[in-house]
């Protein structure tokens, strides 16, 4: 019997803990948005979370939203690609939003 509820509780906090690594799909966050490094100089804007809700509510960018030429992280700059399809997720529902030329 005890056994069987060790691994019960193993197998809970096994499923728990893959959930929540599946969900985070960002590398760092700064100011309001997420962003995924795409090489060593390059990231691009993504949301908190691969699926629907794309993020948690007190954790949604809020307001007008600013994506910006580069971003720096850590005392490093990279430059911010813009993927027109995930900028969508992105801002969906957060308010107006603009793109730095």
């Amino acid at each position: 019997m005890n056994r069987k509820i060790t691994f019960l509780m193993f197998a809970f906090w096994a499923t728990m803990w893959n959930a929540a690594i599946a969900q985070k799909i960002y590398d760092f966050k700064v100011g309001k948005l997420y962003y995924k490094k795409l090489s060593a100089t390059e990231v691009d804007v993504c949301p908190q979370k691969a699926d629907y809700p794309y993020y948690e509510e007190a954790s949604k960018p809020a307001g007008d939203i600013v994506i910006p030429d580069s971003v720096t992280y850590e005392r490093k700059k990279y430059h911010v690609l813009i993927e027109r399809k995930r900028v969508s997720k992105v801002i969906l529902g957060c308010g107006e939003y603009s793109i730095q030329d």
